[in-house]
């Protein structure tokens, strides 16, 4: 099943120039362990992203059905799945295949949407070497506002810039 939330979007910040030394800006890396509505809301910010960066973006979370969610959509590139982000590091695969494939990606921005697993996702995201220079969180950069959809919310967010990125 695909969902299109076809969502004017209005860009505060204009889309990251290519440089003609380096070519394309780095494919963004979203972060957000939610359900399956969680995952839905965030479809126009991936729009969003795609459109200031130039490229897909990739997405991490957990669930069965992230893949088949995303499946198809222009504004994703790839998605990461682990097991549980609740489970110990040292008895999950699946984290530490993720450390070792974020390792392996292009040094590019990092969108942490998760209110809640931040102490965990900041662990993962040092442990395999992204600085956090190239991180926007959220929570507490970017918070829901007075009966703000949370639509809007991530709108403002994707206009946010990580500090590595910002010169750029």
């Amino acid at each position: 099943m695909r969902f299109d939330c076809t969502v004017p979007v209005n860009i505060e910040h204009p889309a990251i120039p290519e440089n003609s030394e380096v070519g394309p800006a780095p494919a963004p890396l979203v972060v957000r362990f939610g359900a399956l509505g969680d995952m839905v809301l965030l479809t126009p910010f991936l729009r969003l992203l795609r459109q200031r960066y130039g490229q897909p973006c990739r997405v991490l979370g957990s669930g069965a059905w992230l893949r088949p969610l995303f499946d198809g959509n222009p504004d994703v590139s790839e998605v990461l799945v682990v097991r549980s982000r609740k489970r110990p590091y040292w008895l999950d695969r699946t984290q530490q295949r993720l450390v070792r494939a974020l390792r392996a990606l292009p040094p590019g921005p990092v969108y942490i949407c998760d209110d809640y697993a931040t102490p965990k996702i900041r662990w993962l995201l040092a442990r395999a070497g992204i600085a956090p220079a190239r991180c926007v969180y959220a929570n507490p950069e970017c918070m829901l506002g007075n009966e703000e959809h949370w639509i809007d919310r991530w709108l403002r967010f994707g206009a946010m810039t990580p500090p590595a990125f910002a010169t750029a």
